[in-house]
């Protein structure tokens, strides 16, 4: 079990036939005292399923925006090259579980951030937008 103070969150880190994952403890809807008290003979199936992936963004680097990413990002595997004088390129590795997570985050760095790849982010951070728009809509 892990506890991050900067998100406020616990996380229990998983493994499954030797892939390691975090999960968010406040998404964990059911826990129960398995019958089975040899672990290795948990399948797979038991588990919600995880994937590794990417996503590459592109830092302004306004307001010590890259500093303030590099902070927030600090847990995640992450490469990043700097293009100009004031954009970098980061490219962030993470498990699918904490997708949610990340598009929040990188939303909260509004246009100091623009996400380049992969197409399916792309389309998360837009979905995102598109529903804040449509709330403000109807709070007027």
């Amino acid at each position: 079990i892990e506890y991050s103070q900067k998100d406020e969150k616990f996380r229990v880190l998983s493994n499954v036939k030797n892939h390691f994952s975090f999960l968010n403890m406040a998404r964990i809807k059911e826990c129960k005292i398995s019958e089975n008290q040899n672990i290795e003979k948990i399948s797979e199936l038991d588990m919600p399923s995880n994937t590794r992936a990417s996503v590459t963004l592109e830092i302004y680097d306004d307001r010590k925006a890259m500093e303030r990413i590099m902070l927030a990002f600090a847990h995640f595997e992450k490469s990043a090259i700097q293009v100009d004088e004031n954009t970098y390129r980061l490219t962030i590795n993470y498990d699918s579980f904490d997708e949610t997570e990340l598009v929040i985050r990188v939303l909260s760095f509004g246009p100091m951030v623009k996400v380049l790849e992969p197409e399916n982010f792309v389309s998360l951070i837009k979905q995102r937008i598109e529903k804040q728009i449509q709330l403000m809509k109807t709070k007027r």
